[in-house]
């Protein structure tokens, strides 16, 4: 970062180039695909049904207008694979048309507009090839990524090809909450290894087929660690969570190399050097140690893996989050500073971050804190340059339902009119005023003392 943007930070201002947006996903607007792996875990009885989302279908035009108002200029959605080829091998050109007229319409608005292309659901026939964990269906992964650059190239600028590559092997493989619901180890890393590939083989499609202009990046978890004592239990144990959360992802984009449990360090050779960003997708914190109490959030069932640490997504007085997170804003500098932990020199994007709640009070305050946490990374040089908020309007979280409130934006269940929230108030300022205003403006923290040489664990 230049000399001019670090001077303008340190008064408290934000880059005139810093980026203000919002972060949701197919499934969350629009519920999940007929014919994706979500809808029959719905069928199932094994996650709410999402129905229509937010109805976003009939609605992304006034959505689109009230971001540009706000000066939430960039919007970050999802692909869902599973609406554009239903069938494998057959596309279906009308749910073509229809993802390219929303999205020219977020043009329209002003809007830059950032693409995933895998966010947790995939379509029902891929899963039952295997997925990404079978060979034999990953051609089928790479025509998906060739065709979505071909046919949308020119209609986003950000392109992420996996969504929190860590969170989706988790969930699907270990903790057993997407599909295909398993519950096992070996798998869980075997998973880790298969997911980073195919974010590999994606970079590199995407960038013979998109416009030079385009950015391709990651968009990972990072939850930082910090051990609950000052001893070598709870700091071995809180540097052994960090490499199994948090830096996964950045050692795949700098050495081509995952570490797993069990199986050492994997290459995954098509990593390295496959972003031209690196996305952070911070919600909370997390404390190790042997006396934590693990707390009712599901990132906190970790703890019941054989083999793992205790983990807390939340210390004793923090205001939980409707998901049992820790309303810990502050967090989000640490966060920030993981990448450069990690030896890895590119722009960073906050490519989502938010509190679920319906305590109005508690939400403005945390977006205050994070934006605040946001100029303080600034201000010291870090190469943060955006960030989107999750999420512009209430919708569909996988396995919460609609019961975890993240937008600036409610929804009515039976017409779906948009009720604003309070903390718009907040965005719309900060984003014209490019500044947290000084009543929203949080208590400095005292500077962290070093911490201690912690233990580096063999896998």
């Amino acid at each position: 970062m230049d000399e001019e943007v670090r001077l303008e930070s340190r008064e408290g201002i934000f880059p005139v180039t810093f980026a203000f947006g919002t972060a949701t996903c197919s499934v969350q607007g629009d519920g999940a695909g007929e014919h994706s792996d979500w809808r029959i875990r719905e069928r199932s009885g094994l996650a709410p049904v999402s129905g229509r989302g937010n109805n976003r279908r009939d609605r992304y035009e006034e959505d689109f207008l009230r971001l540009a108002e706000c000066g939430l200029k960039h919007f970050r959605t999802s692909l869902d694979w599973s609406r554009l080829e239903p069938q494998k091998g057959m596309y279906d050109r009308q749910a073509i048309e229809d993802v390219r007229k929303f999205l020219e319409a977020a043009d329209r608005r002003g809007l830059t507009v950032w693409l995933d292309l895998h966010h947790f659901d995939l379509p029902a026939w891929f899963g039952r090839m295997g997925g990404f964990m079978e060979e034999t269906a990953m051609p089928y992964w790479h025509r998906f990524v060739e065709f979505a650059a071909k046919e949308l190239g020119s209609l986003a600028q950000f392109w992420v090809p996996v969504h929190q590559p860590f969170t989706y092997a988790a969930c699907s493989h270990l903790l057993g909450r997407f599909p295909p619901g398993k519950k096992r180890m070996d798998k869980f890393t075997d998973m880790v290894i298969r997911i980073h590939q195919a974010h590999g083989d994606a970079f590199r499609i995407l960038k013979t087929y998109l416009p030079s202009r385009a950015k391709v990046g990651i968009a990972t978890l990072v939850a930082p660690v910090s051990p609950s004592a000052d001893n070598d239990i709870d700091r071995f144990g809180a540097n052994f969570v960090d490499n199994f959360v948090n830096r996964v992802s950045f050692d795949a984009l700098k050495h081509g190399a995952v570490s797993v449990p069990g199986k050492g360090s994997v290459e995954v050779p098509l990593c390295r050097g496959a972003a031209d960003f690196v996305g952070i997708d911070y919600f909370f914190r997390l404390t190790v140690g042997h006396d934590v109490v693990a707390g009712p959030s599901g990132f906190s069932e970790l703890s019941m893996i054989e083999g793992m640490p205790r983990i807390a997504t939340a210390r004793t007085g923090e205001p939980l989050s409707e998901e049992g997170y820790g309303a810990a804003a502050s967090g989000l500098y640490d966060a920030i500073k993981q990448p450069a932990q990690s030896e890895l020199e590119l722009p960073i994007y906050i490519t989502a971050a938010g509190i679920a709640t319906t305590d109005e009070d508690l939400r403005t305050r945390y977006l205050a804190g994070l934006f605040a946490s946001l100029l303080r990374a600034v201000s010291q040089g870090l190469d943060v340059r955006g960030c989107l908020l999750w999420s512009d309007v209430d919708g569909y979280e996988m396995n919460g339902g609609f019961n975890h409130h993240y937008g600036l934006y409610g929804f009515d269940p039976i017409t779906f009119e948009r009720t604003p929230r309070p903390a718009v108030a907040l965005v719309t300022r900060v984003t014209h005023e490019r500044r947290v205003p000084d009543e929203f403006m949080p208590p400095p923290e005292p500077e962290a003392e070093p911490e201690p040489p912690s233990l580096i664990p063999e896998y």
